[in-house]
């Protein structure tokens, strides 16, 4: 993406070029900001956002995990 900035390529247009050419995009997200400060994001359509909702029973399982590490740590 940098490259293409580099070439002047509009930062729209140089997300937009990466995520038609990358296999497995849906799992990728993609966050670019040129030197103007104009920036562009691709979230990924198999991606959590922060602002999504996610299942109770995986947030259950990560504080689990988060807990357990938390007593782990004290040690």
């Amino acid at each position: 993406m940098l490259a293409l900035l580099d070439d002047g390529v509009e930062v729209d247009a140089a997300l937009d070029a990466v995520v038609h050419s990358t296999t497995y995009i849906q799992y990728r997200q993609l966050g670019l900001i040129d030197a103007y400060g104009r920036t562009g994001l691709y979230p990924g359509s198999a991606q959590y956002s922060a602002a999504s909702p996610q299942p109770k029973e995986d947030i259950a399982s990560r504080q689990a995990t988060c807990s357990t590490m938390n007593r782990f740590q004290r040690k």
